[in-house]
């Protein structure tokens, strides 16, 4: 789910300008050799990792208090 959310991001927009932080780590993620073994889409996986992780941790452990989501 989380990892949805993410590519509905990279398709529609994102809710904070993670398009430069992006690139940056697809970048150091392309020039290792070992990434010509893995495909274009799991290389954007690694890219948006720790938003993946957080949202997962959002989704199985969501705040308590009331938070406006765009806050988060």
């Amino acid at each position: 789910m989380a990892r949805k959310i993410v590519e509905d991001w990279s398709a529609s927009g994102m809710p904070i300008d993670l398009g430069k932080e992006w690139a940056d780590r697809l970048d150091r993620v392309e020039v290792l050799a070992v990434s010509k073994k893995i495909s274009a889409e799991d290389r954007s996986h690694l890219a948006a990792f720790p938003e993946i992780v957080m949202l997962t941790h959002l989704i199985l452990d969501p705040p308590t208090t009331a938070l406006d989501p765009k806050g988060l």
